[in-house]
């Protein structure tokens, strides 16, 4: 437990906002790797419609939008990515994510065949 949790609430509950366990990072192959925050656009392969959002697992993302977990997209399966963009903060992933909610079809197409989308090299990893 870290120091800060030592004399934390009574209430068995961790603090939302503070410090965090050092321990509590992932490790990959020796180096610590951390989190990583992203924005997405999916497009329904019925209606060709699009959908904008943020997650830390674009993957997981898309698996609950296909399973009808999201009432904005359960009628409109099923979903496929067409554009991932990774940035390095979740207040910047919060700011990109309203940027591009705000746009049009042409915008979206735009986006999908620029440098900025990592949906390739994302699919490989």
């Amino acid at each position: 437990m870290p120091p800060c949790h030592l004399y934390g609430r009574r209430d068995g509950y961790e603090p939302l906002y503070g410090c965090r366990d050092p321990q509590s990072l992932t490790q990959r192959s020796g180096a610590l790797s951390f989190m990583s925050y992203y924005v997405y656009i999916i497009q329904s392969q019925i209606y060709g419609t699009f959908y904008k959002g943020s997650t830390e697992n674009p993957l997981n993302r898309l698996e609950q939008h296909n399973l009808g977990h999201t009432l904005s997209t359960r009628l409109k399966r099923p979903w496929k990515l067409v554009y991932i963009e990774q940035l390095p903060t979740k207040t910047e992933m919060l700011i990109r994510e309203k940027k591009i909610k705000r746009g049009n079809k042409e915008y979206f197409e735009k986006l999908m065949k620029g440098d900025k989308n990592i949906l390739d090299d994302f699919l490989k990893k």
